[in-house]
């Protein structure tokens, strides 16, 4: 045990030295360096320091999902017991949901360039049969991204929602979407 702790604080030693270093030969603090002027046979490159560079994230939130009121109305009226034993519906794994919604919607391009976000809310009624009958975004301020998160419904799989019993029902399905320009 010994062994493996002097080996582990000489080699947090090492990289401590390296980084003083390293830090030390960083381009900003290099004083004396040769000014390259352009000819036929060289390029200049800018320097990327201090330049901030974009990348575009897709957030999908936490998947609410809800019966319908006229499925709890139907249970109602065929057994009370049912009522009670009935909770959220629950598909296969909410996290293939996210990633599905992840993995297929794109940022679009026109509106990656100018840096602007979005939060949205998409509303998606699904059928017994797992099939998506309705889908609506909900406080859309940027058209395009609206268009993309609704394109994207209309390529889910089927979603099979069932209550605690087991019992498939119409459900509603509440997804936050997030378009985000993570700044570096």
């Amino acid at each position: 045990m010994e062994i493996i702790f002097c080996q582990v604080k000489n080699y947090l030693y090492f990289i401590i030295i390296f980084c003083l270093m390293a830090g030390s030969l960083s381009a900003k603090n290099r004083k004396k360096v040769p000014e390259i002027k352009a000819d036929s046979c060289t390029a200049l490159l800018p320097d990327s320091a201090g330049i901030i560079h974009h990348f575009p994230m897709i957030l999908v939130g936490n998947a609410l999902s809800f019966p319908d009121t006229v499925s709890i109305r139907l249970l109602t009226l065929v057994n009370d017991s049912l009522l009670n034993d009935t909770v959220e519906p629950t598909f296969g794994n909410k996290k293939e949901l996210i990633d599905f919604f992840v993995r297929n919607i794109v940022y679009p391009h026109q509106l990656k360039d100018l840096n602007m976000e979005d939060d949205l809310h998409l509303l998606m009624k699904i059928d017994k049969d797992g099939v998506l009958t309705e889908s609506e975004v909900l406080h859309a301020e940027i058209p395009e991204m609206k268009q993309e998160v609704l394109r994207v419904s209309k390529l889910l799989p089927a979603l099979l929602l069932t209550d605690k019993t087991g019992r498939r029902i119409n459900s509603t399905i509440h997804l936050p979407i997030s378009f985000r320009i993570l700044k570096l």
